[in-house]
């Protein structure tokens, strides 16, 4: 969805806090944390040697990726950061598409032809959530029920 917002808008994908929400002060001050498209936080780990961090989260609800955890942003926490694990965040609400694990391997190439795997983090607040993917795939959750254009693998976490 970030790719086909950045092809129509020229949004760029990697965002920092200042374009995600322009009402929020602390915007240009945030230097090392950056939005993945409108659904992801991302917090590197720039200290050499350092297993946590301190993260300002953007405004709105927020979910672990990797321990489920669920978080109220517009303040800053304290992050996990084991050696491999980029601390990251989604809006609660998301509906991310990824490729299969086992697509990634083999290499991406003729993309259209992989399989895709779509999650939503959490309920969204209205109900309902969209993906429109570059190749012109949609997925769509409406009050339970899933849709797509082409064959998805679905999950709820």
């Amino acid at each position: 969805m970030a790719g086909a917002t950045a092809a129509r808008s020229g949004l760029p994908i990697i965002r920092p806090l200042l374009l995600t929400d322009p009402r929020d002060p602390r915007g240009w001050a945030i230097a090392d944390a950056y939005g993945y498209g409108p659904s992801l936080w991302v917090a590197p780990v720039l200290e050499a040697g350092a297993r946590e961090r301190e993260v300002d989260l953007p405004r709105g609800d927020w979910i672990d990726y990797w321990t489920g955890e669920e978080l109220a942003g517009g303040g800053e926490v304290v992050a996990s950061a084991p050696l491999g694990r980029i601390p990251v965040w989604v809006r609660r609400g998301a509906l991310i598409v990824t490729y299969r694990p086992e697509e990634v391997a083999t290499g991406l190439g003729e993309e259209t032809a992989k399989a895709v795997e779509a999650t939503l983090w959490g309920e969204p607040p209205c109900g309902r959530a969209l993906a429109r993917l570059t190749d012109g795939t949609e997925v769509r959750w409406t009050r339970g029920e899933w849709s797509a254009t082409r064959e998805v693998r679905f999950a709820v976490r």
